[in-house]
């Protein structure tokens, strides 16, 4: 699955930010690059979460950090694996971090001091997470096979939405939040990209709600370039952009 829009954007900025360490700057870039990362490796993440004057980055050396916006300083550093894999996913939810890793897991920090508050590793790879409103969060762990939650504090499951409620042989590709409070939407289409349906369900209880039959283009455009922009799906073609909702609503195309 492909990353959503802010997360291109942030990438963006990333790629800009933390430059290579250089020995001086130039006249004309001071004010611009005030400070450089190191011991981080190549960024493939990054956001914003409590406190506000840190950002979080995460690398393809499978390194997450807390960083001081003011001069750059590291406030902590951890390796998310043990594994010569990267992060590739990472998630702020209040005084939370979460990262995917590219082999499969799935681990919780606390933003105050880096503290590992939990883990759990996967078969599959993990294709996108996304945290729950109000008081007691809820974590998404998306995968192909299956949509489970869990308890953001520690770690327990809640619940698990199998693939196989779309269709047989189906296989789960996208997940966003419902125009409708307390409810989440799903993509899920054939390995052949000859069909495709989104589902409703509850996020309380992972019950689903019901199911509709989504555009050929959908089916189709998951094969290709496509990304999630909170309840929509934008497929890119040479030809054109073409926006789907993924619950209700109506699509379109330029």
């Amino acid at each position: 699955m492909r990353p959503r829009a802010a997360d291109c954007a942030i990438g963006a900025l990333v790629a800009v930010g933390l430059l290579p360490a250089a020995l001086g700057l130039y006249e004309d870039e001071v004010g611009q690059f005030d400070w450089h990362l190191q011991q981080i490796g190549m960024p493939t993440a990054f956001t914003y979460a409590e406190p506000t004057d840190r950002i979080f980055v995460a690398s393809a050396s499978g390194v997450v950090a807390c960083v001081n916006l003011k001069d750059g300083a590291i406030a902590w550093r951890r390796v998310a694996s043990s594994r010569d894999e990267g992060v590739h996913l990472l998630r702020a939810m209040g005084r939370t971090i979460v990262t995917a890793t590219e082999g499969g897991s799935v681990q919780a920090w606390k933003t105050s001091n880096g503290d590992l508050l939990w883990q759990r590793q996967y078969a599959t790879p993990v294709l996108d997470l996304m945290g729950s409103k109000g008081k007691n969060q809820v974590l998404f762990v998306l995968r192909e096979g299956e949509l489970e939650a869990r308890s953001l504090s520690g770690g327990s499951h809640e619940w698990t939405v199998a693939a196989s409620e779309a269709a047989a042989g189906a296989g789960l590709r996208a997940l966003a939040p419902s125009p409708d409070e307390g409810r989440l939407c799903l993509v899920a289409s054939a390995k052949d990209g000859s069909s495709a349906m989104s589902l409703r369900v509850d996020a309380a209880s992972g019950k689903v709600l019901d199911k509709t039959d989504l555009p050929s283009v959908v089916g189709q455009g998951l094969r290709g370039q496509h990304l999630v922009t909170d309840t929509h799906m934008v497929f890119l073609s040479k030809q054109q952009v073409t926006a789907v909702p993924i619950c209700g609503g109506g699509s379109g195309g330029i």
